[in-house]
């Protein structure tokens, strides 16, 4: 029989397992529908380039400053909450 912390050290692998596999995810879809952004949003290349650049500074950005604030929490509980905002 598992103890609770190792069923809890299980959840939070899995979710931060989960976490990377979405923001991998998201990261192969710019370059998929790229050109539907363009034509759409009437863009040049280098605009959405900048856009994409954008998105990954502000993601690390505020993963550094989450970094600072999550640490007086419960990693496991805040997981949780943020993940589904974060999608």
């Amino acid at each position: 029989m598992l103890s609770i912390e190792t069923t809890e050290r299980t959840i939070v692998l899995l979710l931060l397992a989960a976490i990377q596999f979405a923001t991998t995810l998201d990261f192969f879809n710019h370059p998929a529908t790229r050109t539907q952004y363009m034509r759409v949003m009437h863009i040049t290349p280098a605009q959405f380039n900048l856009i994409v650049a954008a998105y990954a500074i502000a993601a690390g950005i505020s993963g550094v400053v989450a970094g600072f604030f999550l640490t007086a929490l419960i990693a496991s509980s805040s997981l949780l909450w943020l993940f589904p905002g974060f999608r």
